[in-house]
Formats: structure tokens, C-alpha cells, sequence
């Protein structure tokens, strides 16, 4: 009877992979988190599902503060999440975000309430830069 020995090719690989994005997160977070864009983007979290959903943990200075966590990635300080509440949307400025190490995509960020950037069209359900469009009368 032979040995058999298991091809731990592709296991290993993925592990391989796995550490290397640990160790990358790891890095980023001792360096303060991701750093801010350019220009900021808007993340869309109104309707969340599994690997994208953002939940706000605690309220402060009466809603005008909250600290969030959620998955998804990509968000960085400066970059605005989109969340709705019923049919309100609120709009909030990630003031400092870092990423968990297991599972990588998970986030905590503090976050300001700043409605001034983000806005959602009421026709097209489409979230644009507020300063690109002028308010119709």
C-alpha cells in the first residue's frame, strides 16, 4: 500500500495569500489606517448583504457623531457612507476607519454627520456629488 500525502498546493497558496493581506492590514493600521483619496468617494451602504453592510454602534453629540462598523472595502478617512433609514438618507464623512485583520473586510470608523458633499437624486435613486448639480425650482 502507498503512502498517500495530501497536495497542499493550493491550500497552502491561499494561506500564503491570506497572511500576506494580514500582514498588509497590519501594516496600514500601525501607520494610522488607510489613508485619505484626493478626492473623496461615496460608498452606497442603504441596502446592505453579506460582505457589504455598514451599522452605526453608537451615537454621539445627538446623531451628529456615530461610530460604525461594517464590511465591505475600499473605504478610507474622508470618503463618505451613504446609509438610509426608512426613506431618509443620511450621508456621513469617515473621519478615521481601520480594518480587522480576520476577516480583512470588516471595519470600525469613527464618522461625522455632513449631508454638504453626497446627495441622492429623487427621480434616479442615484447618489451624485451635490456640487454637480444645481437645485431645480
Amino acid at each position: 500500500m502507498t503512502d498517500y500525502k495530501p497536495d497542499y498546493t493550493d491550500r497552502d497558496s491561499y494561506f500564503a495569500a491570506k497572511d500576506r493581506a494580514s500582514a498588509e492590514r497590519d501594516r496600514e493600521n500601525a501607520a494610522g489606517g488607510p489613508q485619505p483619496r484626493a478626492e473623496p468617494k461615496a460608498h452606497d451602504y442603504r441596502r446592505g448583504g453579506w460582505g457589504h453592510t455598514a451599522n452605526i454602534s453608537q451615537v454621539q453629540n445627538v446623531g451628529h457623531n456615530v461610530k460604525m462598523h461594517g464590511f465591505g472595502t475600499g473605504v478610507c478617512p474622508g470618503d463618505y457612507i451613504i446609509k438610509a433609514n426608512g426613506a431618509a438618507i443620511a450621508s456621513y464623512r469617515v473621519d478615521k476607519i481601520w480594518y480587522e485583520r480576520d476577516p480583512p473586510d470588516m471595519w470600525f470608523a469613527d464618522c461625522t454627520y455632513d449631508p454638504s458633499v453626497f446627495g441622492v437624486l429623487a427621480d434616479t435613486n442615484q447618489i451624485v456629488r451635490i456640487k454637480d448639480h444645481e437645485p431645480t425650482l
